[in-house]
């Protein structure tokens, strides 16, 4: 797969205590869909997730170690050219010397995916 590089941009990130929100624009002009799928564009599931690792990671300190994800379900396909912003939610749980994270991502008012892990 392609670099994330390029694949999305923060545009605005704001850090509560056990939650947080993160707003990105999704770049329909990245590399990753000429293969996936040229002409009809779909934003692929392991990109997706990346970007919420990598967000929740930034949130967490950008210092943790991915142990696994529990549970990771796509509701709804997420067409670049069509759907441009989303809205990462996140609640985070210290638990088993863990840091538990959920996250919902919306846009255009679907539910694209929620995604639920752990870092240690």
């Amino acid at each position: 797969m392609a670099s994330l590089h390029g694949f999305y941009t923060v545009v605005f990130s704001d850090r509560e205590q056990d939650s947080a929100e993160v707003h990105v624009n999704i770049h329909a002009g990245h590399p990753v869909y000429q293969g996936h799928f040229p002409g009809r564009p779909v934003a692929p599931g392991a990109a997706l997730t990346q970007m919420v690792l990598d967000e929740a990671d930034r949130m967490l300190g950008g210092s943790l170690t991915f142990v696994g994800a529990r549970q990771v379900k796509f509701l709804a396909v997420l067409n670049p050219d069509v759907t441009h912003a989303l809205v990462l939610r996140y609640t985070f749980a210290q638990r088993d010397g863990q840091q538990h994270f959920a996250c919902v991502g919306t846009g255009d008012g679907t539910v694209f995916f929620k995604i639920n892990g752990a870092f240690n």
